[in-house]
């Protein structure tokens, strides 16, 4: 099978250390793992770095950037070119102009032909209709389906056995 391209979402990475959520810090560090092994192509852009150096907590931001340094990535800067998916993310109803960030996201996923969007952002990024919008405008925009998924739906993929 061949690898699928996930772009990793600054939530998700977040949770990499999250002790007050226990199942989610386990599967983002099972997912993490399965990365280091290869398993799989990531994307992080420019908003995922932005939003991380935001965090207050500069130990917890200073062991996530150690995180990043753990793995290799595309790193995708996002540019003025990606503002009409944003924009169409917003005309669409998908989120408002509120979540720009999280529309940011969504644009750079969609740019560089991510399969998944891994977040634990439940509010607005795991919302039913976050994930139908988001499919049907990635599909608008390249041709293929972005899935928006929690780390737990990859584990499994990468871990399976190649036999």
């Amino acid at each position: 099978m061949e690898k699928l391209k996930i772009y990793i979402e600054s939530s998700a990475v977040s949770n990499l250390e999250q002790p007050t959520s226990p199942k989610e810090q386990s599967d983002m560090r099972r997912l993490w793992e399965l990365i280091k092994q290869d398993r799989f192509d990531v994307v992080i852009s420019s908003v995922v770095m932005e939003e991380l150096d935001d965090i207050k907590d500069s130990k917890k931001r200073e062991i996530l950037s150690d995180y990043l340094d753990e793995i290799e990535y595309e790193f995708v800067e996002y540019e003025d070119h990606m503002d009409p998916i944003v924009d169409d993310i917003i005309r669409h109803g998908i989120l408002t102009e509120n979540h720009i960030e999280d529309c940011q996201h969504i644009a750079c996923a969609i740019t560089k032909r991510c399969d998944c969007l891994v977040t634990y952002n439940m509010r607005h990024m795991l919302k039913i209709t976050t994930v139908k919008g988001v499919r049907a405008l990635s599909l608008l925009h390249c041709g293929i389906v972005i899935d928006i998924v929690k780390a737990e739906a990859l584990i499994d993929i990468g871990e399976e056995d190649d036999t």
